[in-house]
């Protein structure tokens, strides 16, 4: 039996995330990213946030960045009191630009499409 995590809002046993990839009804997938999510494995009663980042998609740099501007977002969508285990994955697949160009504001605006798509399932009860 696992124990209980301390209080954090990141995911970060490969346990989490392979709840997640098998609980997960339906990925949200738009412009490279895919995002899963299902209610929390612990029952908590905020949302927990995991990334998943290739290294095929740039240096440490550029991908702790992409990883702080998507906290960032998940912060101001107020999705944190709905329970949810969310899994962000970028797909190995999407290059990013030499430097913070197009591509990454590209990514940010996905993320923000896709947390507002799933906070609008979440509110309207749909799965």
């Amino acid at each position: 039996m696992a124990t209980l995590p301390s209080p954090d809002t990141h995911l970060r046993t490969a346990e989490d995330f392979a709840y997640l990839r098998q609980a997960a009804l339906r990925p949200l997938q738009e412009g490279g990213v895919r995002v899963y999510y299902a209610p929390s494995r612990f029952k908590f009663s905020y949302s927990r946030l995991g990334m998943s980042i290739s290294k095929k998609s740039g240096k440490a740099v550029r991908r702790n960045r992409l990883r702080r501007c998507w906290r960032a977002v998940f912060q101001q969508h107020q999705i944190g009191q709905h329970g949810l285990d969310i899994l962000a994955v970028l797909s190995p697949r999407m290059i990013l630009g030499a430097r913070y160009s197009a591509e990454e504001k590209k990514l940010v605006q996905t993320w923000q499409q896709l947390l507002a798509k799933l906070l609008g399932e979440q509110i309207c009860g749909k799965k």
